[in-house]
């Protein structure tokens, strides 16, 4: 996947931390939705090893717009990061949007919802925090 100047990543450089992986895309009316609580969960855990990466998928035309469309939902609250050629989805395996994936810092699986959320909420911010304790 890449930023919003193109610069190549991948998850690798997010190693040591829990990683909130978001699949969304700028015409999903449930992603656009629930952008804002994603960002209010990256707060929650400001300073922590917790990192929400939300990443749009579009053809590559769309990427400016998808840009665009994040940061009028969360202002800078949330790096951007676009995906053109759909491989981060296919090897996520989600076949949905939204859907967002919690790996623990040693990029283990631990959870997944394809469905809308209030990242945000208690249970939600719970949930996070044990995965950053190290609960299974």
């Amino acid at each position: 996947f890449m930023d919003a100047a193109g610069n190549p990543h991948t998850f690798a450089e997010f190693k040591g931390k829990v990683v909130v992986f978001n699949i969304w895309a700028e015409w999903c009316a449930p992603c656009v939705e629930e952008m804002p609580t994603l960002a209010g969960l990256q707060k929650a855990f400001a300073g922590k090893d917790v990192v929400v990466i939300p990443i749009a998928f579009g053809y590559p035309d769309a990427r400016e717009s998808a840009r665009k469309k994040l940061a009028e939902l969360v202002g800078d609250q949330l790096p951007f990061y676009y995906d053109d050629k759909f491989n981060v989805n296919a090897d996520a395996k989600s076949g949905a949007f939204p859907s967002t994936i919690i790996y623990d810092k040693q990029g283990r699986e631990k959870a997944r919802l394809i469905y809308p959320a209030k990242w945000d909420a208690p249970d939600a911010v719970g949930l996070v925090q044990a995965v950053l304790d190290g609960a299974s």
